[in-house]
């Protein structure tokens, strides 16, 4: 091999799968330079609708290059993770894209975080996946229990100076005519299970977002008897609820999705506002500004995490009818921005030219894609982790990760 040429080795590599192609940088150094070090992409989760009822078979699909257009919706030009496949269950009447399109929680270090519904338990619960090696572990506990009145938000996120993976999971009990908090942390490999960390008095909407090494939720408050919406920060390091410079925009008046929402665009913490009046979508990114040493800057405080270098900057709008059926999704080195139009259509707004432009409208086959996260291909094991319950999917002798039968036997063997 180290007699062909470069050309030739990179060609015979690239056809490799990924998981192979991860553990062939371990060969030699010219091996690891020629494959390239771990790029960030987008990791994205299809659903089949077969006779209009939507299959609860989930596929996911990789793709790293962002030069190639087609690398961010089309599942021929994609990389199928097989080892990764599962299982979704809906309730009656509910399809699975209006419950699922937030179900992969974020990615960290190569390891993704699931919440979805399983055969096994019958209810909502948490799950962590390596999605390259196929290893799979349910969250121990992570149900709602008939005792809560709500339960649903979870957020993951990892902390490189103690190189720990952590869930966190908020749940709300209804005592005395009020709903109260409380926030709970799982240190994978810890063995010390969920840990209470404190009382909120917020009601957390919106996806989790975790960047800047904390996760980020949009939270409500009742203050002087008006309902105040706030963005929170929970330090993972700190493992304390902080918060965040108000959103740049009025948040809403009742709770409706469709008027803003939290997105990571381009590495950034950004704020989405749809305005069916003006026919926009506008979004701002949370940014740290650079000022000269001789600038004097005003303390925080230690319920903030950022200081007062970060601000909200106003970084584009794009006007289209119906803004609200669009959803930003990744940026694009050319500074082109993606969007999903309800989930079967991508269009690409180029930000120099002001125009909008239709790339992708389905496949022909009834495929949608439920979600897309930023994701880094690892082979990050999460027995090595200590979660001695973790399992292989691709080694169940065929069933499918989901099935009941299998799932009750892997937790038996816990």
């Amino acid at each position: 091999m180290d007699n062909l040429p470069t050309d030739i080795i990179d060609n015979i590599l690239s056809r490799l799968p990924v998981e192979s192609r991860l553990q062939n940088r371990r060969v030699s150094k010219s091996w690891k330079n020629l494959i390239g070090d771990r790029k960030k992409g987008l990791l994205l989760s299809y659903a089949n609708l077969i006779d209009n009822v939507w299959d609860t078979k989930i596929d996911l699909y990789y793709g790293d290059d962002l030069d190639n257009l087609e690398q961010f919706y089309s599942t021929e030009a994609l990389t199928k993770l097989d080892s990764a496949t599962y299982s979704l269950c809906t309730l009656s009447g509910h399809s699975i894209w209006n419950k699922y399109h937030h179900h992969m929680v974020g990615s960290c270090n190569g390891l993704v975080c699931l919440h979805l519904n399983t055969q096994v338990t019958n209810a909502r619960c948490g799950a962590i996946c390596n999605p390259v090696t196929g290893e799979f572990l349910l969250l121990p506990g992570l149900t709602k229990p008939s005792s809560l009145r709500d339960w649903g938000i979870i957020g993951f996120g990892y902390v490189p100076s103690t190189r720990e993976h952590k869930v966190v999971r908020c749940s709300y009990r209804l005592l005395e005519g009020e709903q109260n908090g409380l926030l709970e942390v799982y240190t994978l490999g810890s063995q010390t299970g969920w840990r209470v960390k404190e009382k909120i008095p917020h009601k957390f909407y919106s996806a989790t977002l975790f960047v800047n090494g904390a996760i980020h939720w949009i939270g409500k408050i009742i203050q002087g008897g008006h309902e105040v919406y706030k963005v929170v920060a929970y330090d993972l390091a700190e493992e304390k609820v902080k918060y965040v410079s108000s959103l740049p925009f009025e948040y809403f008046k009742g709770y409706d999705p469709t008027t803003g929402r939290l997105e990571l665009l381009g590495g950034h913490l950004c704020a989405v506002k749809y305005n069916d009046h003006r026919d926009e979508i506008k979004v701002w990114a949370f940014k740290e500004r650079n000022i000269e040493n001789n600038t004097r800057i005003m303390g925080h405080r230690a319920t903030d995490y950022y200081d007062h270098k970060w601000s909200w900057s106003n970084e584009f709008s794009i006007s289209v009818r119906d803004p609200e059926m669009y959803r930003p999704y990744a940026i694009t080195e050319s500074n082109g921005v993606l969007l999903w139009h309800k989930q079967n259509k991508v269009y690409c707004y180029d930000r120099n030219a002001l125009t909008l432009t239709m790339l992708w409208e389905g496949d022909g086959k009834g495929s949608s894609c439920l979600q897309a996260i930023p994701h880094t291909n690892t082979l990050v094991s999460l027995k090595d982790l200590g979660e001695c319950c973790a399992y292989n999917v691709s080694s169940d002798n065929g069933e499918n990760s989901g099935s009941k039968k299998s799932k009750q036997r892997k937790r038996r063997k816990c």
